[in-house]
């Protein structure tokens, strides 16, 4: 089977690519402790189209909506906890390597199972070519299968809060503040503000 490119005269497109990012400070009170604390989180979106504007108003929305839902998974500075809303985004993004190799193996592995199929019925002098991609499709979901296997039996004994407590703190001290420093941090900025009622 030949594919043959084929292009329409006299119509070009232009392509819109719109990059922004922006940060959010997050409040967090511990779940466990109760103590009150503040990270800011930076997150980036990317988005095309062939629409002037278009871009940009996707691009603006999708930053919104990370910086409304998402979280960092930044410990409390008291006590060192995860929250468990930043449990479930570290198990999330665990071993994303693992996570993205299987999907990928999978949806080529399915990909070459439609071909062998085809060529079953397309190329019966050789029967050759069928049994190849047959082959390499099962590699392909055999693979893509153990590797989700091996990071879900991985992920059921992931459990952040039983990780190293002082590493949790350093990085509590490393991005989160206290309602007292942030608020100093901000009066260095000349911005007024005041502290939430607890």
């Amino acid at each position: 089977m030949i594919i043959i490119p084929i292009f329409i005269p006299g119509r070009t497109y232009t392509t819109y690519t719109c990059e922004v990012e922006g940060n959010q400070f997050k409040f967090v009170r511990c779940e466990y402790c109760g103590f009150v604390y503040v990270y800011n989180m930076r997150r980036s979106a990317i988005s095309t189209s062939t629409m002037e504007g278009h871009a940009s108003r996707q691009a603006r929305s999708s930053l919104q909506e990370k910086l409304d839902e998402d979280c960092d998974a930044v410990p409390c500075m008291e006590c060192g906890k995860y929250q468990a809303h930043m449990v479930a985004a570290l198990k999330r993004d665990f071993n994303p390597d693992a996570r993205d190799f299987g999907r990928i193996a999978l949806v080529v592995g399915g990909i070459f199972s439609l071909l062998a199929v085809i060529s079953a019925f397309t190329c019966l002098p050789t029967v050759e070519v069928p049994i190849v991609l047959g082959c390499i499709a099962g590699g392909l979901v055999v693979a893509g299968g153990g590797s989700l296997y091996w990071r879900s039996k991985l992920l059921e004994k992931y459990e952040p809060n039983e990780t190293d407590l002082g590493e949790r703190m350093q990085i509590a001290a490393r991005y989160g503040k206290s309602l007292d420093d942030f608020k100093a941090y901000l009066d260095q900025l000349g911005i007024q503000w005041e502290m939430p009622k607890a």
